[in-house]
């Protein structure tokens, strides 16, 4: 239930999707389909007071065309390719390091730090 007042614009409110009937003064008017992850802007006018509505629907923003349940197979491909190299890049890191090196555990795990947070 949406209250109406002229040439004042009414509160956003979330509609789930799927389709739904306009009744404006309890007379049924068009339904309408609304789809996941879009906005859309509906627009009530009336051209004289005993004329029928007229309603235009506007896309703000677009349906999503693939599910959100896509990206679970990426996550996992990152982690295991973040796994990988994590652990590639240790043991290139403790088997090529020089003999000279006095702190070199500690020097090598603050480079590999720096190296994960992007420094």
């Amino acid at each position: 239930n949406i209250n109406l007042t002229a040439m004042i614009p009414s509160d956003y409110i979330k509609i789930p999707y799927g389709s739904h009937a306009i009744l404006i003064n309890g007379v049924y008017e068009r339904v309408f389909s609304f789809k996941s992850g879009s906005i859309y802007t509906i627009v009530v006018t009336f051209e004289n007071i005993n004329d029928k509505p007229l309603i235009f629907v506007f896309g703000d923003v677009e349906p999503r065309p693939l599910s959100i349940l896509w990206q679970i197979p990426q996550y996992i491909l990152l982690t295991s390719g973040e796994v990988l190299f994590s652990v590639t890049g240790l043991d290139f890191a403790y088997s090529s390091v020089f003999i000279f090196f006095f702190y070199d555990r500690v020097l090598i795990r603050c480079v590999h730090l720096l190296q994960q947070l992007g420094y």
